[in-house]
């Protein structure tokens, strides 16, 4: 028997705050500006590392102006690949279930310097276009940070299969050569008449 649970419109209002205050402040899907010490925070995936930087993957979505049947938002996608120096940024924590997706705070100055550092990705009910050019998914296969994508949500499975055929296109379906000559029989009318219009 299902159980009816009845909250107060100020109960609600906190809830619904709440839900709005994780949603703006998820590292994931937004920066933030630091007043106090001037830094921003923000979350990249990073893909390697050398003594004196971070080499770190800034995964892009795109939305479009057309919505899917089911209301999903459609979008494109597109990532940078840079450096961050480890001489001015710092590792303040991780993406839970993603730990390669960590959390920055970096000078607000070079955020608005560096182009490939902005942050655009959206939550919510998201369906991807995939890339024309199935070169962006071969190489986003090649460089092992498809991780980057499937962090961010949205319609995981498509991604995947179309990471699948961009590395593994299926093979197209030969149609057997008939020859008509040898399948039909020499007396039916269809013989004759193919005789005649081909003379």
């Amino acid at each position: 028997m299902a159980t009816k649970i009845v909250i107060t419109e100020d109960q609600y209002t906190k809830l619904l705050g709440s839900i709005n205050e994780q949603t703006e402040n998820n590292p994931l899907f937004k920066s933030t500006y630091n007043p106090e010490d001037k830094t921003t925070t923000v979350s990249y995936w990073v893909m390697d590392e050398t003594p004196n930087s971070y080499v770190v993957v800034n995964p892009k979505e795109f939305k479009s102006n057309f919505e899917w049947a089911d209301g999903a938002q459609d979008y494109g996608i597109r990532y940078h690949i840079t450096q961050l120096p480890k001489s001015k940024v710092e590792i303040v924590g991780s993406i839970p279930d993603f730990p390669q997706f960590k959390i920055f705070k970096i000078p607000y100055w070079l955020y608005k310097k560096e182009p490939k550092l902005e942050i655009k990705r959206f939550e919510g009910n998201k369906r991807m276009t995939l890339p024309k050019d199935r070169q962006v998914l071969k190489d986003i296969k090649k460089q092992n940070i498809e991780g980057a994508f499937l962090a961010l949500g949205g319609d995981v499975k498509k991604f995947l299969l179309g990471l699948e055929n961009a590395t593994n296109p299926p093979k197209p379906i030969e149609k057997p050569q008939v020859d008509i000559d040898q399948q039909v029989p020499a007396n039916s009318s269809f013989y004759m008449v193919r005789r005649w219009t081909g003379d």
